[in-house]
């Protein structure tokens, strides 16, 4: 520094290095923090109502991650009875093809996966079908209903197709 200085004819300034002693400060308290788990929806407490008054948005949830063809096989079920973790879930009196396609290729274990993730408790599944005989529907009213549902829309959009009849199958 004094070299430079002396080339550039300023004279020195030294920089006086100040010695800070500090007390040490006492510990703190420790702080006591109870945690609280936050549930991912209002139906971590497991009855039955909260399920059903937030099974449209489960219905979503289950579209968004597992995919349109799994959310339109359940969207005309209900949740019926939940217990011990088992999650009744009943399928209108015409649902016996979307159960069984429910059963098959493990799809069962993604959705109960994916409730047990969002409900913050393990959640197993049992399908049923109701036996309640619904009213008769006009032609129209079935043909409506069929083109509304998720995966009937997802099928005829990936084949670029349109219903041109339909048939009830007595099986």
């Amino acid at each position: 520094d004094s070299l430079l200085s002396q080339l550039q004819g300023k004279p020195i300034k030294k920089k006086r290095i100040i010695n800070h002693t500090t007390t040490p400060k006492p510990p703190a308290e420790p702080v006591i923090v109870e945690k609280t788990e936050q549930p991912t929806s209002n139906t971590s407490s497991g009855d039955l109502d909260s399920i059903k008054s937030d099974w449209q948005e489960t219905l979503r949830i289950i579209s968004e991650k597992l995919g349109p063809s799994i959310g339109g096989l359940l969207s005309s079920t209900q949740p019926t009875q939940f217990e011990n973790g088992l999650l009744t879930i009943t399928f209108d009196s015409s649902g016996k093809m979307r159960k069984q396609m429910c059963e098959s290729n493990g799809k069962v274990e993604a959705i109960q996966s994916l409730l047990s993730e969002r409900f913050s408790m393990p959640v197993k599944l049992k399908l049923e079908i109701s036996t309640e005989q619904q009213p008769p529907q006009s032609n129209k009213q079935i043909r409506e209903k069929i083109a509304g549902d998720p995966a009937v829309k997802t099928v005829l959009m990936g084949l670029d197709a349109t219903i041109t009849g339909i048939e009830e199958n007595k099986s």
